[in-house]
């Protein structure tokens, strides 16, 4: 999904040296191309999956309910 010079800016990923700027910029292309979206609802998704899981578990209540906080907790973010 990026565009050529998207791509050239994503090429500076791992780079050690990288300026305020170029992080900004490989921020912006990871948000503009969508990819950050489709990593959030891929989380979100699995998290669902996970809880789900959790509810048919033979495990008390007390500890699905630690676990589905954990879930949460693990998987929630402010970007």
């Amino acid at each position: 999904r990026a565009d050529a010079s998207q791509k050239k800016i994503l090429d500076l990923v791992g780079s050690v040296s990288l300026s305020d700027a170029q992080v900004k910029q490989v921020q912006d292309v990871i948000r503009d191309t969508g990819a950050l979206d489709e990593l959030e609802a891929h989380i979100s998704a699995l998290t669902d999956e996970a809880i789900a899981a959790l509810g048919k578990a033979d495990l008390t209540e007390e500890s699905k309910n630690e676990l589905v906080a954990l879930a949460n907790y693990v998987s929630w973010r402010v970007v």
